[in-house]
């Protein structure tokens, strides 16, 4: 069950060792277009459409912020660019290369899901070896080392989604996803995961949503909204304002958005 974890929310293909899936990641060939791209997404709930014909795109050292209003798609469209959705119709590519089978198998995205999804028997030392391999930094973070004799399930909801919000930060992906990464954080520790976000972005391209619209306005670089089943850039958070019909500045939290 737990290789199945990683297989999933990593993107790691386990035949390979998690250093040489590094390797693999940042050795790009000159000329090589770099980014994520999704094409043509297509999805519906039945007769609702969700999503009509979505394209998105991602370089590393972006932080893009996903918009939309609460049922707008934004989770149904990161899993399926993961690929543990399946849709009518979608093309993803990485880095160039056309991604032919699930994402998630690729090793080159993962994927922070609203839902936990962590082995809720095992402690957190172990979960960490079984994600990441012989970590050594990873207990450095008193927060972490507090928790590491813990099991899963007995961690307090802020405790959890830090574990969780930390492995997918240091997975070896090059790209990655992240839905409600604030969910029950606490003020203090939203600073902290700001802070990790923004420097793990410095390597890495990742698409961020989250309804704290505070938070994601603090480190995004770009804004997508998705609205009426299609996804448009905006310039700022005026543009983002006036779509959605909200009064908000800077700094203020939009409950219903994001």
């Amino acid at each position: 069950m737990g290789c199945q974890f990683c297989r999933i929310v990593f993107g790691l293909d386990l035949r390979f060792s998690f250093n040489a899936l590094g390797v693999r990641m940042n050795t790009l060939g000159t000329g090589m277009e770099v980014g994520l791209e999704v094409d043509s997404v297509m999805h519906a709930f039945g007769e609702h459409r969700v999503l009509t014909d979505v394209s998105l795109r991602c370089r590393p050292g972006e932080i893009a912020a996903l918009c939309g209003r609460n049922g707008a798609g934004k989770s149904t469209l990161m899993k399926i660019i993961f690929g543990t959705l399946a849709c009518g119709e979608c093309f993803v590519r990485i880095d160039g290369e056309a991604m032919s089978r699930a994402v998630f198998r690729s090793g080159k995205l993962a994927y922070l899901p609203q839902t936990d999804f962590l082995p809720l028997t095992m402690r957190v030392e172990k979960v960490v070896r079984l994600f990441l391999g012989e970590c050594c930094d990873f207990f450095a973070d008193p927060v972490m080392a507090r928790i590491a004799r813990t099991r899963v399930r007995d961690l307090s909801g802020g405790e959890l989604r830090l574990l969780e919000i930390r492995l997918i930060l240091q997975s070896p992906a090059r790209y990655l996803l992240l839905d409600e990464p604030f969910n029950g954080l606490s003020p203090l520790a939203a600073e902290t995961v700001r802070q990790q976000i923004v420097r793990s972005a410095e390597t890495r391209g990742i698409v961020i949503t989250d309804h704290s619209f505070r938070e994601v306005l603090r480190i995004a670089t770009r804004y997508v909204l998705l609205r009426d089943g299609c996804l448009r850039e905006v310039s700022g958070v005026s543009e983002l304002s006036s779509y959605l019909g909200l009064r908000c500045a800077v700094g203020v939290p939009v409950s219903d958005v994001t």
